[in-house]
């Protein structure tokens, strides 16, 4: 049903010089039930998501459809025991952090998977396996990065343990790194059967998963290098590659982002990366996906400035747009794609 869409995600890779430049489109859809009623009812957590996939696939653009069950980005967090805060329409986040003394990170055992929303989790896929339409795939729940996931373990103490403690919270990151690799494997075991491509943010990336480094603009590039690429190496390793999300506005960290040897996708804020600067250091076996995510249904300057004719030379990139609703993203969508193609 989508073979050819899926043929342009792939051309993204197997083709970056002569692939077709991508465009999403996002814009608000009304949903029947509130974040906290999902949360508690499989049936309308599939009911809220399918009124988003309708809706964007009555764009046109070029968009590839996956549900998810949508817990927030806390999960690993969660299963540590850190306690979570369940608002009534904004995802769960983390209430607190758990470990205290980083002197006892010996001690902190590796979580079972029946622990924080895991239960949950995997009976919320198992109806949307049953109840999803033909052709439609589940794509793998919010993955937060070793350190995202560690910070809201250890809380905000973490900056200073890059200094007091280098050995410890380099034990804490690959702890939580190899963790987390479990924890995906897990969770994927019943709605993938392919280990060199997987579904997110509406596209098909290579590898097994992706990994978000929100965190990063909070620590210098040198504290990156030494200490934190490390664990995510060692995470996109295990899972055989995969996609980064950075959504920070701090530029220094992405040329070290682009050294890491089993990303095969960036995704960056394009309001704070310029995208002809972001193209020109990215390798060319690395795709890059530019996300607006200002206030507002208005697109950046960016927008302003591919309309005017600054047209990236890179090929396999994805842009994902803005817009008030349906017939709008039409028109940002047919504008975009006509300059970049």
């Amino acid at each position: 049903m989508y073979e050819e869409m899926i043929r342009k995600y792939k051309d993204l890779y197997e083709n970056p010089l002569s692939c077709e430049p991508l465009v999403q489109v996002y814009f608000p859809v009304p949903h029947t039930y509130t974040i906290a009623e999902a949360l508690e009812d499989p049936k309308k957590m599939f009911t809220n998501q399918m009124e988003t996939m309708n809706a964007r696939l009555a764009v046109g653009d070029d968009f590839l459809p996956a549900l998810r069950a949508d817990f927030g980005t806390a999960q690993i967090a969660a299963m540590y025991g850190c306690p979570i805060k369940i608002y009534e329409n904004s995802e769960p986040c983390c209430k607190e952090h758990i470990l205290f003394d980083l002197d006892d990170i010996e001690n902190l055992k590796k979580p079972d998977m029946n622990t924080g929303f895991m239960p949950r989790v995997i009976e919320f896929q198992k109806y949307f396996l049953e109840n999803k339409p033909e052709g439609m795939v589940i794509q793998h729940p919010d993955v937060q990065g070793p350190f995202n996931s560690a910070h809201l373990i250890r809380g905000n103490d973490i900056i200073y343990d890059f200094y007091d403690y280098p050995d410890e919270v380099k034990v804490l990151l690959n702890k939580v790194s190899d963790f987390m690799v479990d924890w995906i494997n897990y969770t994927k075991a019943d709605i993938s059967t392919d280990n060199e491509w997987f579904y997110d943010r509406g596209g098909l990336w290579r590898g097994g998963a992706r990994l978000c480094n929100c965190t990063l603009q909070i620590v210098s590039p040198s504290i990156y290098r030494d200490f934190i690429k490390e664990s995510d190496e060692r995470f996109l390793n295990a899972v055989g590659k995969g996609r980064v999300h950075y959504c920070g506005s701090y530029k220094q960290v992405i040329d070290d982002l682009f050294t890491l040897q089993n990303m095969t996708n960036l995704e960056v804020d394009c309001q704070y990366h310029d995208v002809l600067e972001t193209c020109e250091k990215a390798p060319e076996n690395v795709s890059v996906m530019f996300c607006d995510w200002s206030l507002g249904n208005e697109n950046g300057e960016w927008y302003t400035k591919i309309m005017n004719g600054e047209i990236p030379q890179k090929k396999n990139i994805v842009f994902q747009a803005k817009a008030e609703g349906i017939e709008d993203a039409k028109r940002v969508y047919y504008n975009l794609k006509n300059k970049l193609v």
